[in-house]
């Protein structure tokens, strides 16, 4: 093996096209050592190794001198077969860089994303949930480009690689009528198997601090939601979760989505037309807690820098609140102030939250939706249907965390025990985010329903200023008072 990889070494400095007939007899010769490492042994990774340093050198347009396009060919595809085998996308996503429509790199691509999704385990993280998506996407390309699937991986493409789901609560509690554009809800009693109550509502949403609901203890409930939602165009998106302790199983059309404990995501392409979306879940604790969101796929802010690219003129307002004070997670934002300038909404929280949107007479330019989970959604009354508003939500992971002025901090020997956020100076925080001046906020109390946001005036500006001083104080007067070996930033 270690003469491998030293010769890998040699030729990995110069491959070329002035590369000599010895070396590109080398390079056959490492190639075939490989296939053979792998028949062998059958682990891929090993192989890989052997022809890692010198694949990275494989570049369509420069092939060596002393090796015809075909023998070049053969080459790479043996670095292709062993690293879609060791489930190593990277270097055969380099390939791909030169070559695009190359369909047996696609297909190679594709085989690679299928297997490992296959082979996953239940309740993986996003990673592994998003190799489905990303199979599903070069088939589609390899396809396009006149490649033919087997009867496996037609399958596999026409059911979007989901299974149909079994021992559907639909079945069982033998829904009739299934709303549209709405979800019909029920609750029962796990333990008895009892109907509790059913309603209908937008989405699927529940938050139950107290131990009983409806008469029923909360760790004995299921809640189960099914709607039949029209999807105007196909679309890449993302399902969003947010879940307490239990379980979990999310039903599109029939194939089973996701199954899974706490808090998940996937990748799921919706087609236009009419889709029914069933949502079971069984809670197991005293605290009732679950939403679920759809959005779409890149209306994901992954890094918090872009976000200063994204603003121009507009005004920022922000209204940020801990968690909704009633069970179906919903908050009505109504903006009273008229403004002549376009706005950009901050909606910050940190539990998921069903936002509703009265804009009033104000332009609304981007909506920023943060939490603590990504699972929370907007609804807007804009009337405007050439433009919806859903296309101009944006999701940002984590909360600002900030929900009451009114701090209530004590210095006490061991440092500061604060009753309200970590963060105490909001102007700057907002300042920070998207390189504007905040010109408007609303920052409501625990729980909340409804809240009105208008623009700051002076006086209110200067609070939070005066804010920032006497927290500034504290922190200091505290300092002195705690250990040497206790870090005062690690509090705040």
């Amino acid at each position: 093996m270690k003469k491998y990889l030293f010769v890998i070494v040699i030729l990995s400095s110069v491959l070329s096209a002035n590369t000599s007939q010895s070396e590109c007899t080398y390079l056959k010769d490492i190639s075939i050592q490989a296939k053979d490492l792998y028949k062998k042994f059958k682990d891929a990774s090993l192989a890989v190794k052997l022809l890692n340093d010198v694949g990275y050198r494989l570049n369509p347009s420069e092939i060596p001198t002393c090796l015809t396009y075909d023998e070049f060919r053969e080459i790479e595809k043996t670095f292709i077969f062993l690293n879609a085998k060791a489930k190593r996308e990277e270097p055969i996503k380099n390939i791909l860089k030169y070559n695009p429509n190359d369909t047996y790199v696609l297909k190679a691509l594709a085989s690679l994303y299928k297997e490992r999704y296959l082979d996953m385990k239940p309740d993986m993280p996003r990673r592994e949930l998003d190799d489905r998506f990303f199979a599903l996407k070069y088939y589609e390309k390899y396809v396009q480009n006149g490649g033919s699937l087997d009867a496996e991986e037609k399958k596999f493409v026409s059911t979007r690689g989901f299974k149909k789901a079994k021992d559907r609560w639909f079945d069982m509690l033998q829904i009739v009528d299934v709303p549209e554009q709405a979800y019909k809800v029920i609750y029962f009693d796990k333990s008895l198997d009892k109907l509790i109550k059913t309603e209908t509502v937008d989405i699927p949403a529940i938050n139950l601090p107290d131990r009983y609901f409806e008469k029923v203890n909360t760790h004995n409930l299921k809640i189960y939601w099914v709607g039949d939602i029209y999807i105007e165009d196909t679309q890449d998106s993302e399902i969003y979760i947010d879940a307490s302790n239990g379980s979990y199983r999310v039903i599109i059309d029939g194939y089973e989505v996701l199954n899974a404990k706490h808090t998940r995501q996937t990748a799921y392409r919706f087609t236009k037309g009419k889709h029914r979306i069933e949502v079971e879940f069984s809670n197991a604790s005293f605290r009732c807690n679950f939403m679920m969101s759809i959005a779409k796929r890149d209306n994901y802010i992954k890094n918090r820098l872009n976000l200063k690219q994204m603003i121009k003129d507009e005004k920022i307002l922000f209204v940020a609140i801990k968690k909704a004070s009633n069970h179906y997670k919903k908050v009505d934002v109504h903006i009273k102030d008229r403004f002549n300038e376009p706005i950009i909404l901050v909606l910050s929280s940190a539990e998921s939250i069903h936002w509703v949107i009265d804009p009033g007479n104000a332009r609304i330019s981007k909506i920023f939706v943060s939490s603590n989970t990504l699972a929370s959604s907007v609804e807007s009354m804009i009337e405007d249907s050439s433009n919806p508003t859903y296309n101009k939500v944006y999701k940002v992971q984590n909360s600002s965390n900030v929900y009451d002025l009114d701090y209530k901090c004590e210095c006490g020997k061991y440092g500061v025990n604060c009753y309200g956020s970590k963060i105490y100076d909001l102007y700057r925080y907002i300042y920070t985010l998207f390189h504007k001046e905040l010109y408007g906020y609303m920052v409501g109390k625990a729980d909340i329903k409804t809240s009105t946001i208008h623009k700051a005036t002076n006086q209110e500006l200067k609070i939070l200023e005066q804010q920032y001083k006497k927290m500034h104080q504290l922190k200091n007067r505290c300092k002195k008072m705690m250990p040497k070996k206790m870090d005062i930033d690690d509090i705040f």
